[in-house]
């Protein structure tokens, strides 16, 4: 659950794209000591509340150093303050409305994946930040396993000598809170550096849901509703190390150690009641269950850097070992009114256990340089991932003592998958209006799954070509045109092969199909852009094409467990298409770095098309963001909020929602702040999921108890300072 390669990843740059002078050079300037205000000075980029730099073709780039709030803020901080980039208070981040994978200098990273991220934004400083950029549509030198924007976090490389770092805590007022620490020591052509954190949280919502299933003639023959509440609290310790040590003025070593442990204890209690067709109860009872979910991730980074005497010109490898483990046991009690079961009379116990282990190893090579006007990239990346998890099933039983294992629903599953990819880019100044970067990748994939115990083996392996092509003309140095189109592919998780029963809850289970394969994407996006001293300003129009298109199937199936549940089964299907066409616009404007104003909106016109189910939707969303950074005279105001449209999917959709932040920060001391955190402000986080095919309809929310207030100490170690006062 929370931060692996935090540091590890800490010194390396994203690509040769973004050096501007060679290593040689840098190792020149840092023979005068620095403060991390002269570093600062050195950064070719400009600040992320103004216009960027003439970034490569493909992305762009802002500038974080040079933000006055740097000093003392977070990455979530930052990331809120670039144009068309939200994070949310569960550590979600969007661009313009599209969920975007977070990379850390150039490469996924696990403490920015799942529920790792909301606290590691929130604890990494945006003082050891460099740039950020912005990838709407990622070309051939980025994974093909997603077609999604990527948000890249590029951290300084050139660290002053010294002790520096930060030291904070908060308390939440439903209890728990959190520390953080960051250190970091520079001494010749060596740094270490420490992230560690400690979280203590608590979580609570409500839900209900209405499910009713129909016969072929279109009538009713059963419906459920359900009521009911969550609560629980995760705990979670964090601790990574770095090293980075310089060979000499163009080589560089890293080396990465983290560890993490962490575990969520949830209590659900709710009522449920089941009706035939004619109307009358059947089955009704209250249930209780409890689960707890230890986890630990461990993770080894080593990386070697050449930096040539050209600019632009690196040699860099990779390689990334790390572990993962969890158990999730459950314990559910339900204590009937009515039953269409004779057994089920009085209390009934059921018991779920297992876990899951994963390893994996990760090699990556690429190098950069240019010939004239012409940069050329390329690369080659390795990964290998073995997986096994365990289910076992128990009960039902009229006692705890009496759980018996149930082996119809247990289920074992192992898989073992290898991906290997290379790729070329190159990007051309045709003219001094005209930029042109292409790149192709070529990426094989085999997997292997099995069930034990079973003779269910799958194996499947299939190669890709995946073109990109981007091009940019310049009106002038204000105005921009820019063209992108790119081929990728959405890979099936693994899971989604497992061909036994899995419960992800008692009344759904899932069942994977051996025959999935990879979902196809076409995106093409024309963009025009102002870029003005003080404001900035875009729109986009884009088309997404999704063919074999990753659909989920649903039908009602009888209860495997005989407890009276409404239980429905899933799995998934290569089938049909999918476009998605629509505009968005995003504007900046900032006033004498005091007030900074973000504004995007998305509209978003979706048409599903699946023959083989039956299924034709076509619909328009509309979703949008809006922050507001205010500095002030000692410190600093910031306020987010995102609305999320409607999500639709082959059987429905997932209902518009809000999500918001306010983060307060005043300087006590030159190095001392006080910070306020409020999460969710507004009562709008009501989530609506609705599905319906022809034979079932199910209609399920659920809202969490808001808003949340953190408020703490931040405590500025070393070289940072605090926030310059407002003239």
């Amino acid at each position: 659950m929370v931060a692996l390669l935090f540091a590890a990843q800490f010194a390396l740059p994203t690509t040769g794209y973004t050096q501007n002078a060679t290593k040689a050079t840098e190792a020149k300037k840092a023979e005068t000591p620095k403060t991390p205000e002269d570093d600062d000075k050195d950064a070719t980029t400009v600040t992320v509340q103004g216009k960027k730099r003439v970034e490569p073709t493909g992305k762009e780039v802002y500038d974080v150093s040079k933000d006055p709030a740097a000093a003392t803020g977070t990455a979530a901080e930052a990331l809120n303050k670039v144009p068309g980039v939200s994070v949310d208070a569960q550590g979600d981040v969007s661009v313009r409305g599209q969920t975007a994978r977070v990379y850390l200098n150039g490469r996924p990273s696990l403490m920015l994946s799942g529920d790792n991220r909301a606290v590691a934004l929130r604890a990494m400083p945006s003082a050891y930040i460099s740039s950020i950029e912005v990838i709407s549509n990622p070309g051939a030198q980025y994974s093909s396993s997603g077609s999604g924007p990527i948000v890249n976090i590029v951290t300084k490389r050139n660290l002053p000598p010294g002790l520096f770092g930060s030291v904070s805590a908060q308390v939440a007022s439903r209890g728990g809170g959190n520390t953080n620490a960051y250190l970091s020591y520079t001494q010749g052509k060596l740094n270490i550096s420490g992230f560690a954190a400690v979280f203590d949280g608590r979580f609570d919502s409500d839900f209900d849901s209405a499910s009713t299933a129909f016969d072929a003639s279109g009538s009713a023959i059963r419906e459920a509703r359900s009521e009911g509440a969550v609560t629980g609290r995760y705990r979670i310790g964090s601790l990574t190390t770095n090293l980075q040590y310089d060979l000499s003025d163009n080589d560089v070593l890293t080396g990465g150690l983290s560890y993490n442990q962490g575990r969520v204890n949830s209590d659900f209690a709710g009522y449920t009641a089941s009706r035939g067709a004619d109307g009358a109860l059947s089955d009704g009872f209250r249930s209780q269950s409890d689960g707890r979910t230890p986890n630990d991730n461990g993770s080894l980074s080593l990386g070697y850097t050449h930096y040539g005497q050209k600019p632009d010109q690196s040699f860099k490898l990779d390689l990334t070992v790390s572990q993962s483990n969890r158990d999730a046991p459950s314990l559910t009690r339900l204590d009937y009114e009515r039953a269409s079961e004779s057994t089920n009379t009085g209390t009934r116990y059921t018991r779920r256990d297992g876990g899951s282990n994963t390893r994996t190893a990760m090699l990556s090579a690429a190098y950069n340089t240019t010939f004239d006007r012409v940069q050329v990239s390329v690369g080659a990346h390795f990964d290998t991932e073995t997986s096994k998890t365990e289910t076992l099933s128990y009960g039902p039983a009229g006692s705890v003592a009496d759980l018996q294992l149930d082996a119809l629903l247990s289920n074992h599953f192992r898989y073992a998958q290898q991906s290997a990819a290379v790729y070329a880019t190159a990007q051309w100044e045709l003219t001094p209006k005209w930029t042109l970067l292409a790149g192709l990748r070529a990426e094989t994939l085999e997997l292997s799954t099995k069930a034990p115990g079973t003779t269910l083996e799958n194996h499947i392996d299939y190669t890709r070509l995946n073109p990109s092509l981007f091009a940019t003309y310049a009106f002038s140095a204000k105005r921009r045109l820019r063209f992108s189109y790119t081929h990728k592919q959405q890979r099936p998780q693994p899971v989604d092969l497992n061909p036994g029963l899995v419960f992800s809850s008692a009344t759904a289970v899932t069942i994977g199909n051996a025959a999935l394969g990879p979902e196809e994407a076409d995106n093409l996006e024309v963009t025009y852009e102002v870029n003005r001293p003080h404001s900035d300003y875009r729109i986009t129009g884009f088309y997404r094409f999704k063919d074999e298109t990753l659909v989920t199937s649903s039908r009602v199936i009888a209860d495997p467990q005989n407890l009276g549940n409404f239980v429905t089964e899933t799995t998934r299907k290569n089938a049909g298409q999918e476009r998605n066409y629509g505009l968005t616009a995003t504007y900046s404007q900032r006033w004498n770095n005091t007030l900074t104003v973000n504004f995007d909106t998305t509209v978003t016109y979706v048409d599903i098309d699946v023959p083989e189910l039956s299924i034709r939707r076509s619909d328009t969303a509309l979703s949008g963001g809006v922050s507001l950074n205010y500095a002030l005279k000692t410190g600093s105001l910031s306020l987010n909020y995102k609305l999320n449209g409607r999500r639709y999917t082959t059987q429905g959709y997932r209902g518009a929602n809000g999500s918001g932040m306010i983060d307060y920060r005043r300087n006590l001391m030159p190095k001392l702040s006080l910070v306020i955190t409020v999460q969710e402000p507004l009562p709008l986080t009501k989530i609506e999921t609705v599905t319906e095919t022809n034979r079932f309809r199910s209609v399920s929310a659920s809202e969490n108890r808001t808003p949340t207030i953190m408020i703490g100490l931040s405590r500025q170690l070393g070289g940072f300072s605090s926030v310059p006062k407002r003239p």
